[in-house]
């Protein structure tokens, strides 16, 4: 087995809507054995493939404070349920942070918001959970921001970021440690575009060779994501923050649409949309205990993406024509791929691997090297 390992001190945090995705390790594995001799047959027996293998974790952004309905639990008795005291309030996150469905953040600047923090703590907890040990100090913390918002708003997330701050130490590694909190310090933090995760992703897997790289090439990514949907163009991988941009719109202007129809269908009140997109996703939709085909509003949902698809374009202009490759990332990536291949029949337009974690990922690669 041959393995390249990553340095432990990078942490990349993905702070979304919708989900906080967290990375701190990267490596690659390879258990196949190589048959060197001069009759070897690539065929029957090819040279072994690296596979990445990433160190990470996601969990909802929610936040939820602790409140009189949970005396008496052991409300950290579940590793992903995290129990955070931040200003002498005590707060619950992680995937378990609700046993029911529950509204994500909806700060507008959210980078300044108290959740912002929580999760931002937690993604923390989660890196020392995920690799076995207790973190002290992160030598590179990596950030995002919406392309609209990067330029205002990078200079300040980076002080945030460097912020030193009181982390849960996971009951695994409390007994070591000795304590069951600990102050990490932070010595640099990046702050980048978010799609530019998904751009470095992307090179990653692509060979020196790859027409990406050479001058005149346009790349770019399509990040749609639970409230925001950006748009990063890069020409031979160099940003065009120029044709870059964002907007308000993703994932969730998308399900508060068919929410509405479905509470003028059914007469019912207002259903979450996390309920919405699973139920979109499996064709039914159990309302009041009664199911509801969701056929209707599957066929609905092309419309409507192709709409969204349509108002970012219109802002890339002349531009729009010398984009010859396009990457799709983000949770809502299944949902725009099919809108992208229509509206840019000449493109070479694929979805990365794992669309929810890709930026994180590519933030990771991109403070490593």
């Amino acid at each position: 087995m041959n393995t390249t390992l990553s340095s432990p001190n990078i942490i990349a945090v993905d702070v979304g809507y919708g989900n906080t995705k967290v990375v701190c390790g990267y490596s690659r594995i390879s258990n196949a054995i190589a048959d060197t001799s001069p009759h070897a047959n690539p065929v029957t027996n090819p040279a072994p493939s690296a596979q990445p293998v990433w160190t990470e974790a996601s969990f909802p952004s929610v936040v939820r404070t602790v409140d009189s309905n949970d005396a008496g639990m052991e409300l950290d008795a579940h590793e992903d349920r995290i129990v955070i005291t931040h200003d002498g309030k005590r707060y619950l996150t992680g995937k378990k942070a609700s046993s029911s469905v529950a509204s994500r953040i909806k700060h507008t600047n959210y980078i300044e918001s108290t959740e912002h923090e929580l999760l931002l703590r937690t993604a923390i907890h989660l890196a020392m959970r995920e690799s076995g040990r207790v973190i002290t100090h992160i030598d590179t913390l990596v950030l995002g921001l919406p392309v609209s918002g990067y330029k205002a708003h990078r200079a300040r997330l980076k002080t945030i970021g460097l912020q030193q701050r009181t982390v849960p130490v996971p009951k695994r590694l409390q007994r070591g440690y000795g304590a069951a909190e600990v102050s990490v310090f932070v010595h640099n933090c990046l702050v980048l575009p978010q799609p530019m995760g998904a751009m470095r992703l992307a090179a990653e897997q692509l060979p020196l060779t790859d027409g990406v790289f050479q001058e005149g090439a346009c790349t770019m990514v399509v990040d749609p994501g639970y409230r925001t949907l950006d748009w990063f163009v890069a020409e031979a991988m160099l940003p065009d923050m120029a044709n870059s941009g964002s907007y308000d719109g993703g994932v969730s202007g998308l399900l508060q649409q068919i929410a509405n129809k479905l509470a003028i269908a059914t007469g019912k009140g207002r259903v979450e949309a996390d309920a919405i997109d699973k139920a979109l996703q499996t064709g039914s939709l159990q309302l009041d205990y009664q199911p509801v085909d969701m056929k209707p509003y599957q066929d609905m949902l092309p419309g409507m993406v192709e709409v969204e698809v349509a108002a970012f374009l219109n802002h890339l202009d002349a531009r729009r024509s010398q984009i010859n490759r396009v990457i799709v990332t983000g949770g809502g990536a299944h949902y725009f791929e099919q809108a992208l291949r229509t509206a840019m029949p000449v493109c070479h337009v694929s979805v990365l691997d794992d669309p929810v974690m890709s930026n994180a990922r590519g933030y990771w690669l991109y403070a490593s090297k």
